[in-house]
């Protein structure tokens, strides 16, 4: 019985990974050494949307944004199961490289825009909404996107306020009466890191973790924490919900709390264990004897440490992670240039290995 070793993409380049794999085999053959080589999907923090719609074999669609002062942005979308169930990259349209950091401006920042492609993208059929690469430079809390689905928010004077992150502690009350009833019947999943939950308020809060995320000066932020401290306090006396305390409510810069606080229907989960629950991908993990995978595919990595999945880790630079169950291959940098130098350092590693 042939050992399987699975080996996530390498190049980017889907004909470049399938000859590397088909030449490892044909060596493996020659070498009379039981093991074959098959290709595993990507499978990263890194781009989530493409991890899931390349396992579903679906295209990753784009849309030009209305921009975020003046700079316009392209949204990464896609659908799975017949448009039931539509996926947005969230950092696409407020990510941390859309604005350049001068002209980031913390105050005026808002998520509108993300309600703004949604509306554009959901279909009739549409019964699920999962965002993905959460990053988000707009700490109002999701408030703008709610805003922009038809959630309407009010001062204490009784008068409309329009949301901007520096404005959120203003809101006195609000009301569901212009917004579509089909924005609360849907599921909505957000993806987050494993890195994502953090206190929504506090010296550790999103607005000093996130100050290089935003652009905010140490002033900006202060007064950023204490519009969402007040914000929270608000929403979670009006509508008798505990959210801010829970660890997932921060997600996406606070983009989870709006979720969680309007929605009826949210679940806030790690990306890569949300991809294990609804794809076979943990099937396939089962069903392979060892993995050989770049350095830097951090999450799935700790995956396969916590499952106890023996990895050989093409290990370029000096990363100090290592998991007690992976073996480190020195390898130069993986490109396209380096095919044969590459498939060389796993050839010798697996001679080793099969004591050839």
């Amino acid at each position: 019985m042939s050992d399987i070793f699975a080996i996530s993409p390498l190049f980017n380049d889907v004909d470049l990974d399938q000859a590397f794999i088909s030449k490892m085999n044909q060596w493996l053959r020659e070498e009379k050494i039981a093991a074959k080589l098959i290709t595993f999907p990507y499978v990263d923090h890194n781009d989530p949307l493409r991890t899931v719609l390349d396992y579903y074999q679906e295209p990753i669609s784009t849309l030009q944004t209305e921009g975020y002062f003046g700079f316009t942005s392209e949204a990464h979308y896609g659908y799975s199961d017949a448009k039931r169930t539509l996926f947005l990259d969230v950092g696409s349209i407020l990510g941390e490289d859309i604005v350049p950091q001068l002209a980031k401006a913390p105050l005026m920042a808002s998520t509108h825009e993300i309600g703004r492609v949604l509306k554009k993208k959901v279909r009739p059929e549409t019964k699920k909404i999962i965002f993905t690469n959460i990053s988000n430079i707009a700490p109002d809390l999701g408030l703008g996107f709610l805003e922009e689905l038809g959630i309407e928010f009010f001062g204490q004077n009784g008068k409309k306020i329009k949301i901007t992150s520096g404005k959120i502690g203003q809101i006195y009350s609000f009301s569901y009466e212009k917004m579509p009833k089909k924005w609360l019947n849907y599921d909505y999943l957000i993806l987050g890191g494993e890195d994502n939950a953090v206190p929504l308020v506090g010296d550790d809060s999103i607005s000093y973790r996130n100050q290089k995320l935003t652009g905010a000066s140490p002033e900006i932020v202060k007064l950023l924490d204490r519009e969402t401290l007040k914000a929270v306090n608000t929403f979670e006396k009006i509508l008798d919900k505990r959210i801010m305390y829970k660890p997932e409510a921060s997600v996406g810069n606070g983009f989870a709390f709006g979720c969680l606080s309007f929605f009826r229907h949210v679940t806030v989960q790690n990306q890569v264990q949300a991809f294990i629950d609804w794809t076979d991908f943990g099937k396939d993990i089962e069903e392979s004897d060892y993995f050989i995978i770049p350095n830097y595919y951090l999450s799935f990595r700790e995956l396969l440490s916590n499952q106890g999945k023996k990895a050989f880790v093409l290990q370029e630079g000096n990363e100090k992670i290592v998991y007690p169950n992976e073996v480190e291959i020195p390898v130069p940098k993986i490109t396209g240039g380096n095919v044969d130098i590459l498939m060389r350092q796993v050839q010798s590693i697996l001679k080793i290995f099969y004591f050839r």
